[in-house]
């Protein structure tokens, strides 16, 4: 299933601000709970109980997005004790195998063709510095005539 089709039907079968905000109120009231039980066992330093309690509300954010993950998916949850027997076996990503003449990569992407990167800056900054002066030229001509006939109008500035 590609990518856009699987968010469509994840869209279309889920309503998904909802599942998100239900994760995000019980991320933070794990959060609270964890701060106020710590607070009524006596634990009254807050240099200790508040990075308890940001690790606490992680680990339940994370409980969270696994069961949301289980029930949007309808795949089993894999057991590591089960597939894992030993550290390679548990990794998602081909290893090299070694002794292949042929480069594990080749890219295929877009080429250094220029893209406009032809350009010659000698000339675009003295092309620039002489818009500049243009565009300065004009501010000095309206606040000329400002400062001459602009007093006349209801908005002048004197």
């Amino acid at each position: 299933m590609n990518r856009k089709k699987f968010i469509s039907n994840l869209k279309k079968s889920f309503s998904l601000r909802l599942h998100m905000s239900l994760i995000l109120f019980a991320t933070s009231m794990a959060g609270v709970l964890a701060s106020k039980g710590m607070f009524a066992i006596g634990l009254h330093n807050v240099a200790l109980r508040y990075p308890i309690t940001v690790l606490c509300a992680y680990l339940v954010f994370f409980f969270a997005i696994k069961v949301w993950l289980w029930l949007v998916t309808d795949a089993p949850v894999r057991n590591s004790r089960d597939s894992c027997t030993s550290v390679t076996d548990c990794i998602d990503f081909p290893l090299p195998s070694g002794g292949s003449a042929e480069p594990a990569f080749s890219g295929g992407g877009g080429g250094f063709d220029g893209g406009g990167a032809s350009a010659d800056f000698g000339d675009s900054l003295g092309d620039m510095a002489s818009g500049a002066g243009d565009a300065l030229g004009g501010v000095g001509d309206v606040v000329g005539a400002v400062a001459e006939g602009g007093a006349d109008d209801e908005g002048g500035c004197c």
